[in-house]
């Protein structure tokens, strides 16, 4: 979703070439990091297979990790664990409404969906790239040469105050933006 090449030159002043090496972890933790905040796979994904629970029987609506949806295969619906899945039909059982909503015509979601699609950003958006880019350079700044720090405060009651040292607040907005609704 984002370039090597384009995080790299981003992070210039805070990684010199000589530290290139710390490149790989600080891009899987940003990438973890993403996934947990938003609930959503970092990368493209082909046939990717996915089980939906509505919270109650009574749900019309069920929302899909992956977004933008490029292509449905399959969505499969049973009542209970242990019964065969049955195969619905596009325009006839459900429909997708948006880029990741699916939406059960004339009745209501069973118990489990099971869904089968390929889906994802193929290259992220600009305002996910560059949440991306602030936290890489929030963890290089905070995390290095031993300044871990547990909390921040600020004494005189103005903002910008860091509830935790875990996230930059750009990088926590862009995620709460894009995280899954269930």
């Amino acid at each position: 979703m984002i370039k090597v090449e384009t995080l790299r030159a981003a992070l210039v002043p805070a990684l010199p070439p000589d530290r290139d090496a710390e490149l790989p972890g600080i891009v899987a933790e940003v990438i973890a990091e993403w996934e947990r905040e938003t609930g959503r796979p970092w990368n493209y994904r082909d046939e990717y297979e996915e089980l939906v629970l509505p919270r109650t029987e009574r749900y019309t609506k069920v929302f899909l990790q992956l977004l933008p949806v490029d292509e449905l295969a399959t969505v499969e619906v049973r009542s209970r664990a242990g019964e065969d899945w049955e195969e619905l039909v596009e325009d006839e059982h459900f429909e997708l409404v948006g880029r990741r909503m699916l939406e059960r015509i004339g009745g209501y979601w069973e118990r489990q969906v099971r869904v089968t699609y390929s889906g994802g950003y193929k290259e992220a958006p600009a305002d996910i790239q560059n949440a991306f880019i602030v936290q890489a350079k929030f963890k290089l700044a905070r995390f290095s040469d031993g300044k871990v720090v547990v909390k921040s405060q600020n004494f005189e009651g103005g903002g910008g105050v860091l509830e935790t040292a875990d996230y930059a607040p750009l990088f926590k907005s862009a995620a709460e933006r894009h995280a899954r609704k269930v």
